[in-house]
């Protein structure tokens, strides 16, 4: 792991053992792991997501009307997928 976060430094001495776990988890407390709205492969915003997770609808009438599978629907509503802790914004 570097702990100078410069994946092309080679100076041992900014190196520590760690497990790829460890990596990981180092990665997200320094904030350099996309989610949500800001991942590459985002299909949707927050804001769509929080409209997701209001909605009565039925989740097959939900997944047409933004282009995404009724699973990615039901994982939405249960936190599975942007969880309410990264609400955008409130309705």
């Amino acid at each position: 792991m570097h702990t100078c976060d410069n994946r092309k430094c080679v100076n041992p001495d900014h190196l520590k053992l760690g497990s790829i776990a460890d990596n990981i988890k180092d990665a997200a407390a320094k904030n350099r792991i996309q989610h949500g709205e800001t991942h590459s492969n985002a299909t949707l915003t927050n804001r769509q997501c929080d409209e997701i997770r209001a909605s009565t609808e039925v989740q097959s009438v939900v997944a047409k009307r933004y282009g995404i599978s009724q699973s990615h629907v039901s994982n939405i509503r249960q936190g599975k997928r942007r969880s309410k802790d990264h609400l955008s914004t409130p309705l």
